[in-house]
């Protein structure tokens, strides 16, 4: 970061300093060489597994349900810089992680909290996104 007026980032752990980073990373590779042409060619960029390896979906639940554990920093890092890439990449880990996943965590029992990563399949919401993209002509463009 060349300006931090307000030193947020001088305040930031290790852990949060890699997350920035290899989000960072992770959006030059992959988001910024390509979302141009997807945008004028209307054909979306498939990122799912790569956005599953970077750990975007669910990073904040426990490990042991299949999480990073991250603190919500760390994860509100992680979606300002797939932000920064283009707002369908952020819009569509943040859903995944905060409105299907994060139901299944709280109000799912011990065996699907255990399955959340195969109970909540992205795909699926995928093609939630597709019919949509049909019916309102929005284009999202990680489908």
């Amino acid at each position: 970061m060349s300006t931090d007026y307000f030193k947020l980032y001088s305040n930031l752990n290790d852990l949060q300093k890699i997350i920035l980073e290899s989000t960072t990373k992770w959006v030059n590779k992959y988001v910024r060489p390509n979302i141009q042409n997807s945008f004028i060619s209307g054909e979306p960029i498939n990122l799912k597994s790569e956005l599953a390896e970077l750990g975007a979906f669910g990073s904040i639940f426990p490990e042991k349900y299949g999480g990073l554990n991250l603190d919500f920093i760390s994860y509100g890092l992680m979606m300002k810089e797939l932000e920064k890439g283009d707002s369908s990449v952020r819009v569509m880990s943040s859903i995944q992680t905060s409105l299907v996943m994060y139901s299944i965590y709280s109000f799912g029992s011990e065996e699907q909290k255990k399955n959340i990563y195969r109970i909540s399949p992205l795909v699926k919401l995928l093609d939630v996104l597709r019919c949509l993209n049909q019916v309102t002509g929005l284009i999202f463009l990680i489908c």
